[in-house]
């Protein structure tokens, strides 16, 4: 791919290719260096041998966006950048760990041991400020394996997906991302397994939707604002209603936030690598990425 700098100079184009803005992109690419530099002297890199097609940080830069972004097979990345799909594989494997680098270095990724977040927890209540959980799922290749079909099958979804658990704030700010589960598991199994009320402030603001029942029996010192759900016997009063609507209103942030994530084309396609561990680093660079469209200049 050829003329990077005019992508950078057209907006709307950019974030097609990039789902980032041109200025952030400039933003990170101090950090990106850095990163890069401590990596290649990890790696005891030589000067010597066949010159790489990226020829400077800022087009490295953009090739992981532009894989992230738009999540092309290694054939086509390999086509556009003028290289073959072994080179694009070892790259995108290679700059994915320096981006998450990156992203951790600008304080952008999200906590993913709850107890990572509980000092900001504090201070969000002292603020009278409240949090939002919720699940969500991506698809993923049908396995081979029947075991591990029958793990990874979401009854929910009707297809094999992963899972992971987010915490966000009003800002739409991925605070906590849990580690990526089978698909099979239930979003408040998955929450009792991670976010258990020991790492929450009692009297926290906390809104959940219904997949997450039983949650105040299990911690009646939150605060937990939850839909009503119809019974089978009878409708909503219409009070009952309006408390839903109310609960909504402030409960949709959260989908705003995932779906801010999922503009990524690496978590809404099918994640075809099978690489042990790759599918939950790219969904930690995709939330990085969102908090970093969320950041002022």
């Amino acid at each position: 791919m050829k003329n990077i700098e005019k992508i950078l100079k057209k907006k709307r184009l950019c974030q097609a290719l990039t789902g980032v803005a041109p200025e952030k992109i400039y933003e990170s690419l101090p950090y990106f260096e850095i990163e890069l530099e401590k990596h290649d002297k990890k790696e005891n890199k030589s000067s010597k041998g066949r010159k790489t097609e990226l020829t400077n940080s800022l087009e490295k830069l953009f090739f992981i966006l532009y894989y992230v972004k738009c999540y092309p097979t290694f054939d086509e990345a390999g086509f556009f950048f003028g290289v073959d799909k072994g080179t694009a594989n070892r790259w995108v494997h290679k700059y994915s760990k320096i981006l998450e680098s990156t992203l951790k270095e600008m304080m952008l990724l999200p906590a993913r041991k709850p107890k990572k977040i509980v000092n900001k927890l504090k201070k969000m209540k002292k603020n009278n400020e409240e949090i939002f959980i919720d699940g969500t799922e991506r698809p993923r290749r049908r396995p081979k394996n029947k075991d591990i079909q029958k793990e990874n099958y979401s009854g929910k979804k009707k297809r094999h997906t992963v899972k992971n658990l987010v915490i966000t704030n009003r800002k739409k700010e991925i605070l906590y991302l849990s580690n990526t589960v089978q698909g099979s598991m239930h979003d408040f199994t998955l929450m009792k397994e991670t976010v258990v009320k020991k790492y929450l402030p009692s009297e926290m603001k906390v809104y959940v939707d219904t997949g997450f029942l039983g949650f105040q029996k299990l911690s009646p010192d939150l605060n937990i604002f939850m839909p009503k759900k119809k019974p089978k016997s009878r409708n909503l009063f219409q009070y009952e209603k309006n408390q839903n609507r109310k609960i909504s209103k402030l409960r949709i942030l959260v989908e705003h936030a995932i779906g801010g994530i999922k503009r990524l084309r690496g978590v809404t396609d099918v994640f075809r690598n099978i690489k042990k561990g790759f599918s939950d680093l790219i969904m930690s660079i995709c939330c990085g990425l969102w908090n970093l469209n969320l950041k002022k200049i």
